[in-house]
Formats: C-alpha cells, sequence, structure tokens
C-alpha cells in the first residue's frame, strides 16, 4: 500500500492471503489447498512457491526461508 499499488488475487490466491495472516510453514498452507480444491500437488506447489515469492518481491510478505521448505 505505501507505494499506491493495489494488487488484485483471484480465489486461491485470496485463500492464500487468509491463511498467511499468522505465520504458518508453507507445507501447511500446499496442504490445506490440497484438501480444498482440485489441482495436482505439482502445479500446486510451483504456484505456491511463485505467488509467495511475488508478494515477497513486492513487500507485502516475509518469507522465513528456514520454514519456507
Amino acid at each position: 500500500m505505501q507505494d499506491g499499488e493495489y494488487h488484485e488475487l483471484n480465489e486461491m490466491g485470496a485463500c492464500i492471503w487468509n491463511m498467511i495472516q499468522e505465520p504458518r510453514p508453507v507445507a501447511e498452507i500446499l496442504a490445506a489447498i490440497l484438501e480444498e480444491y482440485e489441482v495436482d500437488a505439482e502445479t500446486c506447489e510451483r504456484d505456491l512457491h511463485a505467488l509467495l515469492e511475488s508478494l515477497a518481491e513486492k513487500g507485502l510478505i516475509q518469507v522465513d526461508s528456514a520454514e519456507s521448505a
């Protein structure tokens, strides 16, 4: 918000955003998504990491690399 940019998330992105409001391991987020949505694990993991990296690059989240594995 500091740079005046707004970011739109799709349904799954919004779900992930809600889950990361409190620190939790990426594996926990991945498991929750796989349980809720019909998506293959490889695609889900790749897309989840891409979203988290994008949010981190924009300064919207911080990823603790010790917990992101």
